[in-house]
């Protein structure tokens, strides 16, 4: 079975993910948080403007495969 997460909004500085908003529920809150919990751990390299890093936001969508 595949169940989607739905999107995540990622707001991040650097390497740093500041805030994590569900765009759209997998509709299981085990799975929407676990989804959280995982995107916290991940390292992002920072949007560029020339030689100067800034701030994003991103949209990560998340799909979980379940076998029997």
């Amino acid at each position: 079975m595949s169940i989607s997460a739905g999107g995540f909004l990622v707001f991040w500085s650097g390497e740093c993910v500041e805030k994590i908003e569900i765009l759209e529920s997998s509709g299981h809150k085990i799975l929407d948080n676990e989804s959280k919990n995982t995107i916290k751990e991940w390292k992002f390299k920072p949007a560029m403007i020339g030689n100067k890093p800034i701030n994003d936001v991103i949209d990560i969508p998340i799909r979980f495969v379940l076998d029997n």
